[in-house]
């Protein structure tokens, strides 16, 4: 059993390990996360793409349809 949560810095590296995942594997969750936002109007979410990863750099490239209204 992995003990990934016993420190920040495990924390960390578990997360780049399941974003750079999620970047290469188009089957694993954590390729489509859904970023949400909330305004006096209520809630808004859509759904993203995770295409690359950087963890030196601590970057991530997120794809949207242009289409969405979120878009600016």
């Amino acid at each position: 059993m992995s003990d990934w949560h016993a420190s920040l810095s495990g924390v960390f590296d578990r997360a780049w390990e399941l974003l750079t995942r999620g970047a290469n594997d188009k089957r694993h969750p954590a390729n489509t996360p859904t970023l949400c936002t909330i305004s006096p109007d209520g809630p808004r979410a859509r759904t993203l793409i995770l295409r690359k990863t950087a963890k030196q750099s601590g970057t991530i490239t997120l794809f949207t349809d242009a289409a969405t209204p979120k878009v600016s």
